[in-house]
């Protein structure tokens, strides 16, 4: 869902089932742009399901307040934080609508581009607390409907450590001369840091 200001005026678009919808025309104030997204929405959602449709109370939005509330209970404030981060983005990126009316193309495109934005290892958290939140719909509400089982873990490389050479440091350590080399070597043994209420003898 994204609304924007041009020199002609304010366009407005969103995304349903996979496809980008987009108004014709632009809009003289952003008010305007804002309802036009709420009412596309509500007249595309009555063709395709009807307006007595039983999915109206399965919204998005509605079910993923009530699975943040059952996180607070179960995870730490990281973890729920985590979850509450992808659930917004991805309400921002699908819309209001019904947890059943989510397609798989839409959670790979929400996955995407999260890849090309920040990383493969964010992109997968966002995967993980997507599935974990169908996980929760389908035993919580008998929904067995999850659009997130075809997205595949994106590949990624930890970054490996660098581990300085024994012999590099030996040759740090001959080297370190002056007046009170033992001193010097026992510094850099120890990475040259004092711990707080430790007291490092200096001698003298």
């Amino acid at each position: 869902m994204s609304i924007w200001k041009t020199r002609w005026g304010w366009r407005a678009e969103f995304m349903m089932n996979g496809e980008r919808i987009r108004a014709k025309g632009f809009f003289q104030y952003k008010d305007e742009a804002r309802q036009w997204l709420k009412d596309e929405k509500e007249r595309l959602k009555k063709e395709v399901r009807g307006p007595s449709s039983t999915d109206e109370h399965h919204l998005l939005y509605d079910l993923s307040q009530v699975y943040l509330t059952d996180c607070e209970t179960r995870y730490g404030a990281k973890t729920v934080d985590e979850k509450r981060f992808c659930l917004e983005r991805f309400y921002k990126s699908v819309g209001d609508i019904a947890v059943t009316d989510v397609t798989s193309p839409m959670v790979l495109e929400f996955v995407n581009e999260r890849a090309k934005t920040q990383s493969a290892n964010a992109a997968n958290k966002d995967r993980k607390n997507l599935r974990a939140f169908y996980s929760w719909i389908q035993a919580m509400y008998g929904i067995m409907y999850d659009p997130t089982a075809p997205i595949k873990k994106k590949p990624h490389e930890k970054q490996a450590r660098r581990l300085i050479p024994i012999q590099d440091i030996l040759k740090v350590m001959l080297a370190a001369k002056g007046s009170r080399p033992g001193v010097d070597r026992v510094i850099l043994a120890h990475g040259g840091t004092k711990k707080r209420g430790a007291s490092l003898d200096l001698g003298g």
